[in-house]
C-alpha cells in the first residue's frame, strides 16, 4: 500500500509506529486518511474491545429481565425467547459473514457488524412491544455473528507466524468472559439506577465508543504474505474451499456436544440448584458466576498450550472428557460440591472451545488467511446447532425422565462428539507439521 501523506507520526510506547495513509478501495468507510498499526498486540487489544462490546451487548438483556417483563407483561416463557432469540440472528449469519469479509475484507466487515449490533441495541432501548424487541435482538445477533467472526480472521491474520494460540483464546476465551460477565452482572445496579431502556444504551455508548476506534485505526495487516486479510473479490471461492475440507467438518462437528452444552450448563444449573437443591438465589448466582470466570485462567492455559506447538487431539478430548464425566456427575452432588463443580467445567468447556476456534488458523494448507472468517463461520453454524439442540434435548428428558437421565445424556454426548477429532489430519503453523497427531 503506497501512502499518499508524508508525515508520519511515531508513538514511543509498547505501540509502535503508527501512520497516517491514503486507504485502499475497500477500506474502511472509504476514508481517505487512517491510522495504521503496525503492532499485533495493539491490534489484539482493538480486537479484544471489539469482542467485549459483542458479548456484553449480547447479555446485558439478562439483567433487563425483570423490569422489561413487568413492563411488557411477560411470562417465563416470553423471558425464555428473549434470551434465547440472539441466537437466531447470532446461528443463521455465520456463513454470511465469510461471503462479506472474501468482497470486502475483514475491517470492513468488522466495522459493518459493530454497526449493525449497535443498531440492534438501540431499536432494542426504543422497543415499544415485545414483537419490536424480539426483532431488535435478532437483529443484535446479526450484528455479533459479523464481529465474532472476523474478529478471529484478523487475529489470525496477525499471529499465522506465532502466538496464534493466544491471539484467538484472549478473544474467545478472555473478551467474551469479561463481556458476558458486565453484562450480566455489571448491569443490574444499572438497570436499578437508570431503567432497562437507558441500561441498554450505556452499552450502546461503549460500543460506539469502539466502534471510532475501529473506523480511526487501520487493523489490516501490512506484511505481504497476509494481504489476503484485504481480499475484494465478490465470488464465493472461499466458501467453496472451506466447505472441501475435511478437517474444517469434523473439528466443527466434533464440538457439537460441547459447544452447544455451554449454554445448557450456565442457564440451567442455576436453576437446577434451586430447585432440587434449596440453593437461595445468591447460592444459585455464585453457581453461574463460577462457570462464566473459570473460563477466563482456562483461555490463557489454552493460548499457551497452542503456541507450545503441542498435540491438539489429546488436549481437546481431556477437557471434553472432563466436562462430559462433570456434567454426568451433577446430579449425584449436593450444593457444596456444585460449585467447584461448575468452576471445573466452566474451566474445561472454555478450554475446549479456545481450541476449537483456533483450529482454522492452524490448517493453512486447507484455510487461506482470507478464507478464516468462512471457516470460523461454518463450525460455529455447527455450534449453532448444537447450541440449540441441546437445551431442547435437556428439557425434553428432564421432564420425561428425570434429572440424572437429562445430565448423563447431555454428558456422555459431549464426549461421543469429540472423538470424531480423531479423524482429522494433522495441522501446520508456519510451515511446519507440528508434533505427533497434533491435528
Amino acid at each position: 500500500m503506497k501512502p499518499s501523506v508524508r508525515a508520519r507520526l511515531s508513538l514511543s510506547t509498547f505501540a509502535g509506529k503508527i501512520t497516517p495513509v491514503r486507504k485502499s478501495k475497500w477500506s474502511v468507510m472509504n476514508n481517505k486518511r487512517s491510522i495504521i498499526i503496525r503492532n499485533r498486540w495493539v491490534a489484539l487489544s482493538l480486537l479484544i474491545a471489539a469482542v467485549v462490546q459483542f458479548a456484553l451487548n449480547w447479555f446485558d438483556i439478562t439483567a433487563c429481565f425483570g423490569a422489561v417483563a413487568a413492563e411488557m407483561h411477560l411470562s417465563f416463557s416470553n423471558i425464555g425467547l428473549l434470551a434465547g432469540v440472539f441466537l437466531i440472528g447470532y446461528g443463521v449469519f455465520h456463513l454470511p459473514t465469510g461471503v462479506l469479509t472474501a468482497r470486502y475484507g475483514m475491517q470492513a466487515t468488522l466495522i459493518a457488524g459493530c454497526i449493525v449490533q449497535l443498531i440492534g441495541t438501540g431499536l432494542s432501548a426504543y422497543a415499544p412491544n415485545f414483537t419490536w424487541l424480539l426483532a431488535a435482538r435478532i437483529l443484535s445477533g446479526v450484528g455479533g455473528s459479523i464481529v465474532i467472526g472476523t474478529a478471529i480472521g484478523l487475529a489470525a491474520a496477525w499471529f499465522r507466524r506465532g502466538n496464534v494460540g493466544l491471539a484467538t483464546s484472549s478473544l474467545t476465551g478472555v473478551a467474551f468472559t469479561l463481556g458476558a460477565c458486565a453484562g450480566i452482572y455489571g448491569w443490574i445496579p444499572l438497570v436499578h439506577a437508570f431503567g432497562w431502556r437507558l441500561a441498554l444504551c450505556l452499552g450502546g455508548v461503549i460500543s460506539l465508543a469502539i466502534l471510532v476506534m475501529l473506523v480511526v485505526f487501520d487493523l489490516t495487516p501490512q506484511e505481504v504474505d497476509l494481504a489476503g486479510a484485504t481480499a475484494s473479490h465478490a465470488d464465493l471461492s472461499g466458501l467453496r474451499r472451506v466447505f472441501k475440507s475435511k478437517n474444517v467438518w469434523l473439528w466443527g462437528a466434533a464440538n457439537f456436544g460441547a459447544y452447544g452444552v455451554y449454554g445448557t450448563a450456565a442457564q440451567l444449573m442455576p436453576r437446577y440448584a434451586q430447585h432440587h437443591l434449596s440453593a437461595s438465589a445468591g447460592q444459585s448466582a455464585i453457581v453461574s458466576l463460577l462457570l462464566l470466570v473459570s473460563g477466563l485462567p482456562a483461555s490463557l492455559v489454552t493460548g499457551w498450550y497452542l503456541d507450545a506447538k503441542r498435540p491438539l487431539k489429546p488436549f481437546f478430548l481431556f477437557a471434553c472428557a472432563a466436562c462430559g464425566l462433570a456434567l454426568i456427575g451433577v446430579p449425584y452432588l449436593s450444593l457444596e460440591y456444585l460449585d467447584a463443580l461448575a468452576a471445573l467445567l466452566g474451566f474445561m468447556l472454555i478450554a475446549a472451545n479456545a481450541l476449537w476456534f483456533s483450529i482454522p488458523a492452524l490448517y493453512p494448507a486447507d484455510v487461506a488467511v482470507e478464507d478464516i472468517p468462512a471457516a470460523i463461520g461454518l463450525m460455529l453454524t455447527m455450534g449453532a446447532i448444537g447450541g440449540f439442540v441441546n437445551p431442547l434435548l435437556f428439557a425434553k428428558l428432564s421432564d420425561s425422565y428425570g434429572f440424572t437421565v437429562a445430565w448423563t445424556v447431555v454428558g456422555f454426548a459431549v464426549i461421543g462428539f469429540s472423538l470424531l477429532c480423531l479423524a482429522t489430519g494433522r495441522a501446520t503453523t508456519h510451515g511446519s507439521t507440528m508434533p505427533l497427531d497434533a491435528a
